[in-house]
């Protein structure tokens, strides 16, 4: 690894720098060491974080108000556990065919799949099963 790549980068306004979630020890994104600040309109409404491209939020971002939201802000809450679930990868009462019904039993309406019970594991594989006939 090369001695420029060998530390994080030393300016305050790059995004390893604004990211919390961006370990000390590492290297920018992408190798660069210096990288400015983001436009308002590419980064994420709710959070701040740059979602342009080589961010890694550049391919799941939404179009927002100003800029974007980034895919973290744009995951929802699962009813059940309260952990996020990432866009799209929610499961919904119509999804295992209670289209009568606006909510689980329990009066859920968003879960991961991980969180059906059991009955509602079988109600899904068998609408899964429907769709691919």
């Amino acid at each position: 690894m090369s001695e420029k790549y060998a530390s994080a980068c030393d300016d305050s306004d790059c995004e390893c720098r604004r990211d919390p979630s961006w370990p000390d020890n590492l290297p920018c994104r992408a190798g660069i060491s210096v990288r400015k600040k983001a436009p308002p309109e590419q980064c994420c409404d709710e959070c701040g974080r740059d979602t342009r491209f080589g961010t890694g939020l550049f391919v799941n971002r939404l179009p927002a108000d100003i800029g974007y939201i980034c895919p973290d802000c744009s995951a929802i809450d699962c009813d059940r556990c309260e952990e996020k679930i990432a866009l799209d990868d929610d499961i919904r009462p119509w999804q295992l065919g209670l289209e009568e019904e606006n909510e689980f039993g329990d009066g859920a309406f968003f879960v991961h799949e991980e969180c059906l019970t059991p009955e509602e594991a079988t109600l899904l594989a068998e609408q899964q099963e429907k769709e691919d006939d």
